[in-house]
Protein backbone atom coordinates (compact mmCIF):
# COMPACT_ATOMS: atom_id res chain seq x y z
CA UNK A 1 0.00 0.00 0.00
CA UNK A 2 2.51 2.57 0.98
CA UNK A 3 4.90 1.75 -2.47
CA UNK A 4 0.89 1.97 -3.90
CA UNK A 5 0.85 5.52 -2.73
CA UNK A 6 3.84 6.90 -3.47
CA UNK A 7 3.54 5.96 -7.36
CA UNK A 8 0.14 8.15 -6.41
CA UNK A 9 2.44 10.84 -5.22
CA UNK A 10 4.39 11.12 -8.15
CA UNK A 11 1.74 11.19 -10.51
CA UNK A 12 0.55 14.04 -8.47
CA UNK A 13 3.66 15.66 -7.93
CA UNK A 14 3.99 15.98 -11.95
CA UNK A 15 0.42 17.20 -12.20
CA UNK A 16 1.62 20.09 -9.82
CA UNK A 17 4.21 21.13 -11.48
CA UNK A 18 2.58 21.42 -14.80
CA UNK A 19 1.31 25.01 -14.56
CA UNK A 20 -2.42 24.02 -15.17
CA UNK A 21 -5.13 25.31 -12.93
CA UNK A 22 -9.14 24.78 -12.72
CA UNK A 23 -10.57 23.57 -10.01
CA UNK A 24 -10.06 19.69 -10.76
CA UNK A 25 -5.95 20.98 -10.17
CA UNK A 26 -6.73 22.41 -6.69
CA UNK A 27 -8.20 19.29 -5.56
CA UNK A 28 -5.86 17.22 -6.70
CA UNK A 29 -3.22 19.52 -5.19
CA UNK A 30 -5.39 18.92 -1.66
CA UNK A 31 -5.31 15.30 -2.06
CA UNK A 32 -1.32 15.54 -2.52
CA UNK A 33 -1.19 17.31 0.85
CA UNK A 34 -3.59 14.39 2.72
CA UNK A 35 -1.75 11.72 1.18
CA UNK A 36 1.54 13.27 2.44
CA UNK A 37 0.58 14.23 5.65
CA UNK A 38 -1.28 10.42 6.12
CA UNK A 39 2.02 8.80 5.49
CA UNK A 40 4.11 10.85 7.84
CA UNK A 41 2.04 10.48 10.29
CA UNK A 42 1.60 6.45 9.81
CA UNK A 43 5.47 5.93 8.96
CA UNK A 44 5.26 3.64 12.56
CA UNK A 45 3.11 1.91 11.39
CA UNK A 46 4.23 0.59 8.57
CA UNK A 47 8.00 -0.32 9.53
CA UNK A 48 6.04 -2.15 12.40
CA UNK A 49 3.49 -4.07 9.40
CA UNK A 50 6.76 -4.90 7.01
CA UNK A 51 8.31 -6.26 9.83
CA UNK A 52 5.23 -8.60 10.31
CA UNK A 53 5.01 -9.32 6.56
CA UNK A 54 8.28 -10.54 6.86
CA UNK A 55 7.67 -12.76 9.85
CA UNK A 56 4.27 -14.03 7.58
CA UNK A 57 6.24 -14.56 4.72
CA UNK A 58 8.93 -17.05 6.79
CA UNK A 59 5.97 -18.83 7.99
CA UNK A 60 4.44 -19.48 4.33
CA UNK A 61 7.79 -20.37 3.18
CA UNK A 62 8.05 -23.22 5.47
CA UNK A 63 4.60 -24.53 4.51
CA UNK A 64 5.18 -24.20 0.48
CA UNK A 65 5.57 -27.61 -0.43
CA UNK A 66 7.15 -26.95 -3.89
CA UNK A 67 10.50 -27.50 -3.25
CA UNK A 68 10.39 -31.19 -2.47
CA UNK A 69 10.63 -31.16 1.71
CA UNK A 70 8.41 -33.53 3.40
CA UNK A 71 5.79 -32.25 5.68
CA UNK A 72 7.50 -34.40 8.44
CA UNK A 73 10.99 -32.24 8.00
CA UNK A 74 8.66 -28.90 7.73
CA UNK A 75 7.02 -29.47 11.23
CA UNK A 76 10.15 -29.18 13.50
CA UNK A 77 10.44 -25.96 11.74
CA UNK A 78 7.28 -24.67 12.38
CA UNK A 79 7.35 -25.33 15.80
CA UNK A 80 10.73 -23.42 15.93
CA UNK A 81 9.21 -20.15 14.20
CA UNK A 82 5.78 -20.50 16.74
CA UNK A 83 8.86 -20.65 19.61
CA UNK A 84 10.09 -17.71 18.35
CA UNK A 85 6.94 -15.77 18.01
CA UNK A 86 5.95 -16.57 21.30
CA UNK A 87 9.63 -15.29 22.76
CA UNK A 88 8.79 -11.71 21.81
CA UNK A 89 6.98 -10.96 25.05
CA UNK A 90 6.27 -7.39 24.80
CA UNK A 91 4.52 -7.67 21.05
CA UNK A 92 0.72 -9.08 21.17
CA UNK A 93 0.74 -9.43 17.44
CA UNK A 94 3.44 -12.09 17.19
CA UNK A 95 1.53 -13.68 20.34
CA UNK A 96 -1.59 -14.01 17.95
CA UNK A 97 0.55 -15.27 15.28
CA UNK A 98 1.79 -17.96 17.26
CA UNK A 99 -1.54 -18.63 18.76
CA UNK A 100 -2.83 -19.25 15.66
CA UNK A 101 -0.44 -21.21 14.35
CA UNK A 102 -0.42 -23.70 17.37
CA UNK A 103 -4.32 -24.35 16.75
CA UNK A 104 -3.49 -25.35 13.12
CA UNK A 105 -0.39 -27.71 13.43
CA UNK A 106 -2.14 -30.64 14.16
CA UNK A 107 -4.50 -29.74 11.27
CA UNK A 108 -1.62 -28.86 8.81
CA UNK A 109 0.78 -32.12 9.62
CA UNK A 110 -1.79 -34.70 10.00
CA UNK A 111 -1.02 -37.01 7.61
CA UNK A 112 2.10 -36.78 6.55
CA UNK A 113 3.17 -40.00 5.72
CA UNK A 114 0.15 -39.71 2.82
CA UNK A 115 2.43 -38.55 0.17
CA UNK A 116 -0.54 -39.34 -2.33
CA UNK A 117 -2.38 -37.07 -0.96
CA UNK A 118 -3.12 -32.88 -1.22
CA UNK A 119 -0.34 -31.42 0.76
CA UNK A 120 -2.50 -28.46 1.76
CA UNK A 121 -6.12 -26.55 1.56
CA UNK A 122 -4.28 -24.94 -2.70
CA UNK A 123 -3.28 -28.98 -3.74
CA UNK A 124 -6.62 -30.02 -2.19
CA UNK A 125 -8.60 -27.24 -4.42
CA UNK A 126 -6.72 -28.20 -7.18
CA UNK A 127 -7.73 -31.74 -7.30
CA UNK A 128 -11.94 -31.06 -6.54
CA UNK A 129 -11.12 -28.28 -9.24
CA UNK A 130 -12.61 -30.20 -12.13
CA UNK A 131 -15.07 -32.40 -10.59
CA UNK A 132 -16.74 -29.59 -9.19
CA UNK A 133 -16.99 -27.84 -12.37
CA UNK A 134 -18.39 -30.78 -14.12
CA UNK A 135 -20.96 -30.84 -11.10
CA UNK A 136 -21.61 -27.50 -11.35
CA UNK A 137 -22.45 -27.75 -15.31
CA UNK A 138 -24.50 -30.76 -14.47
CA UNK A 139 -27.29 -29.17 -12.64
CA UNK A 140 -26.45 -25.40 -13.45
CA UNK A 141 -26.24 -23.86 -10.26
CA UNK A 142 -22.74 -21.90 -9.09
CA UNK A 143 -21.87 -24.04 -6.18
CA UNK A 144 -20.72 -27.75 -6.63
CA UNK A 145 -24.00 -29.19 -5.15
CA UNK A 146 -24.54 -31.79 -1.47
CA UNK A 147 -24.15 -34.67 -3.85
CA UNK A 148 -20.07 -34.06 -3.54
CA UNK A 149 -20.33 -34.43 -0.25
CA UNK A 150 -22.80 -37.59 -0.11
CA UNK A 151 -21.62 -39.59 -3.02
CA UNK A 152 -18.39 -38.31 -3.25
CA UNK A 153 -16.24 -41.32 -2.49
CA UNK A 154 -17.52 -42.95 -5.68
CA UNK A 155 -18.92 -39.51 -7.61
CA UNK A 156 -15.56 -37.79 -7.66
CA UNK A 157 -13.47 -40.29 -9.36
CA UNK A 158 -16.34 -40.72 -12.06
CA UNK A 159 -16.56 -37.18 -12.86
CA UNK A 160 -12.54 -36.93 -12.84
CA UNK A 161 -12.22 -40.27 -14.95
CA UNK A 162 -11.55 -38.28 -18.42
CA UNK A 163 -8.15 -37.14 -16.60
CA UNK A 164 -6.15 -40.12 -16.53
CA UNK A 165 -8.24 -41.21 -19.48
CA UNK A 166 -9.06 -38.85 -22.51
CA UNK A 167 -10.54 -41.11 -24.81
CA UNK A 168 -13.97 -43.37 -24.64
CA UNK A 169 -14.08 -46.44 -22.37
CA UNK A 170 -14.76 -49.05 -23.91
CA UNK A 171 -17.40 -52.31 -22.98
CA UNK A 172 -13.93 -54.33 -21.84
CA UNK A 173 -13.14 -51.55 -19.30
CA UNK A 174 -16.44 -51.23 -17.35
CA UNK A 175 -17.93 -54.17 -17.21
CA UNK A 176 -15.58 -55.14 -14.21
CA UNK A 177 -17.61 -52.22 -12.19
CA UNK A 178 -21.10 -53.95 -13.15
CA UNK A 179 -21.52 -55.81 -9.44
CA UNK A 180 -19.46 -53.06 -7.90
CA UNK A 181 -21.22 -51.29 -4.75
CA UNK A 182 -20.27 -47.71 -2.77
CA UNK A 183 -18.11 -47.99 0.46
CA UNK A 184 -19.32 -48.25 3.71
CA UNK A 185 -18.73 -44.33 4.51
CA UNK A 186 -20.51 -43.60 1.42
CA UNK A 187 -23.60 -45.51 2.23
CA UNK A 188 -23.54 -44.20 5.87
CA UNK A 189 -23.48 -40.37 4.53
CA UNK A 190 -26.39 -41.33 2.19
CA UNK A 191 -28.50 -42.53 4.82
CA UNK A 192 -27.97 -39.75 7.64
CA UNK A 193 -28.56 -37.53 4.63
CA UNK A 194 -31.82 -39.18 4.73
CA UNK A 195 -33.01 -39.24 8.18
CA UNK A 196 -31.62 -35.55 8.05
CA UNK A 197 -33.86 -35.04 5.50
CA UNK A 198 -37.32 -36.66 6.65
CA UNK A 199 -36.61 -34.92 9.53
CA UNK A 200 -36.65 -31.09 8.13
CA UNK A 201 -39.58 -32.47 5.95
CA UNK A 202 -42.64 -30.21 7.31
CA UNK A 203 -45.04 -31.82 4.96
CA UNK A 204 -44.04 -35.65 6.55
CA UNK A 205 -43.75 -35.07 9.91
CA UNK A 206 -47.17 -33.85 10.31
CA UNK A 207 -48.72 -36.89 8.84
CA UNK A 208 -50.52 -38.86 11.31
CA UNK A 209 -47.88 -42.33 10.45
CA UNK A 210 -45.27 -39.52 11.78
CA UNK A 211 -46.28 -38.74 14.72
CA UNK A 212 -44.71 -41.79 17.14
CA UNK A 213 -42.15 -41.85 14.34
CA UNK A 214 -38.80 -41.60 16.18
CA UNK A 215 -37.54 -39.49 13.72
CA UNK A 216 -40.40 -36.84 14.98
CA UNK A 217 -39.36 -37.41 18.56
CA UNK A 218 -35.48 -37.21 18.08
CA UNK A 219 -35.63 -34.17 16.09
Amino acid sequence: MVDALADVQESLSRIAVSGKSGPAFSLLDRLKGFIDRGVAEQQETFSRVRVYTAQVREVVSIRTVEDGMSLADREPLFAAKITELQSFADDKTYHAMAKMMTSFRVGLFAGAELTDYPHDNLNLERWFRLPKSHERRIHGHHHAGIRIVGDGATLIPTLDAHAQHPGVFTEKEVVGFATATAPAIQLASQQRHGVMKKARSKKANNTPESIGSPYRQTW
